[in-house]
Parts: structure tokens; sequence; C-alpha cells
């Protein structure tokens, strides 16, 4: 699974928020992170994530 990798929380930095491949399209994703306790609404469309927070 060398095409993978994890994608950081936008708010903690913590590393394994979200496993991703190349091909990954998400809308609207709702992901809770553990290091900082919060949930986000995700997103990915191309290369760059893009997040909202929930709480």
């Amino acid at each position: 699974m060398g095409n993978t990798y994890w994608i950081s929380c936008p708010r903690c930095g913590y590393k394994h928020f979200i496993k991703r491949r190349k091909d990954t399209v998400l809308i609207n994703f709702p992901a809770w992170c553990k290091g900082c306790k919060k949930e986000y609404n995700i997103s990915i469309r191309a290369k760059e994530p893009e997040f909202e927070s929930l709480s």
C-alpha cells in the first residue's frame, strides 16, 4: 500500500487522523480526532483536504 498516506488533524496535528489514497474522494465526511476530541466535516475532492469544525 505505497500509495496511501495519513492526513493530520487541522487543529492539533494528530498524525493518524484520516488515512487516504490518491484516488480517495470524500464529501461532508464526519471525522472524529482522538487527539483534540473534536469532530470535523471533511471534504476531499482533489489533492488538498478541506476541513470544517463541527464542535
